[in-house]
């Protein structure tokens, strides 16, 4: 949360990760198709358990991000 004080021109700051390296949202969000807002998740099975990928094959939660087997959400 921000308040108005801290935003520059209406602009929220730049943001960095815990290693000091600025954060880019698109390095956690997989590749996905978008219908009327939101986005089209093909769902499969694999070994016996539910999951979804994004475009380049990578396992995303039900929300896009990027996530590892054991539903983490990770980077690229």
């Amino acid at each position: 949360m921000f308040f108005k004080e801290q935003l520059n021109n209406g602009e929220l700051p730049h943001l960095y990760t815990y290693g000091g390296k600025p954060f880019d949202i698109a390095d956690v969000m997989g590749v996905l198709d978008v219908f009327e807002g939101k986005p089209l998740l093909a769902k499969s099975t694999e070994n016996g358990r539910p999951c979804t990928r994004d475009q380049g094959g990578h396992l995303v939660n039900e929300k896009g991000y990027l996530i590892t087997k054991e539903g983490h959400i990770c980077n690229r």
